[in-house]
């Protein structure tokens, strides 16, 4: 009985992952079909407005259906405090179900390199290999976190390395893969949501700073020459 019961909390608190997945793949995936179909000889400028509000319209509707988990789960998911916690308390599950959601975003991040740089052509052959990098990192640190999730005694503190980890990942990945042309550079968005429902006003407003940082100098390094874009 009480297996039944978790199998059905578990796969309940996954519908709204999957569906923010199949959100982002159904947009992404069909946009590229009506480009091809529709649009092949389309006025590039088209093109690029067109991409930003794809990025744009799927990351809304997606951050929506985050906001919309984390708030009905959060009281079961998460503690109403986060600081100095042991794991023994209960808070292993907690860290368990985020470590878990970030399992999901590195697949998906693999299955998006694959299909962009070896299905769809979309990207040069050059970063094929610090796109990859940038994968196995994230997979490495993931896999660290997930070992050592129960030496955090400070659940706030182990957020913030999740959080900061992740958005220095996205960025490079982001500047293999198009800088600001991207459109996926609006999934900074998610950090910015989960640490405003997550953790403190004054962490909240740290991530942003942190993002805005780090967007600003991929911005500066790309228009300067500093750095090269993709």
């Amino acid at each position: 009985m009480n297996q039944e019961i978790g199998r059905s909390s578990f796969l309940d608190d996954w519908k709204l992952p999957f569906a923010v997945v199949i959100v982002i793949a159904l947009v992404f995936g069909g946009y590229e079909v009506a480009e091809r179909l529709w649009l092949p000889d389309a006025d590039p400028a088209l093109l690029h407005r067109l991409h930003l509000l794809r990025g744009m319209g799927s990351t809304v509707t997606a951050s929506a259906l985050v906001i919309f988990l984390l708030k009905r789960r959060r009281e079961r998911i998460f503690p109403r405090e986060l600081g100095v916690v042991s794991v023994s308390e209960g808070i292993g599950e907690h860290i368990a179900w985020f470590i878990q959601l970030r399992w999901l975003a590195a697949i998906l991040t693999a299955v998006a390199v694959f299909l962009s740089q070896h299905i769809l052509h979309l990207l040069p052959a050059e970063v094929s290999l610090p796109l990859w990098l940038g994968v196995a990192v994230l997979w490495l640190i993931n896999t660290a976190f997930n070992r050592s999730r129960g030496g955090f005694l400070n659940i706030r503190s182990y957020l913030l390395w999740l959080i900061a980890t992740d958005v220095l990942i996205l960025t490079h990945l982001l500047h293999f893969s198009g800088g600001l042309e991207n459109s996926l550079f609006s999934i900074y968005v998610f950090h910015v949501i989960i640490s405003g429902i997550l953790l403190s006003r004054e962490d909240a407003w740290r991530v942003a700073a942190l993002i805005a940082a780090l967007f600003l100098l991929l911005a500066f390094g790309e228009y300067s020459r500093l750095l090269s874009h993709y």
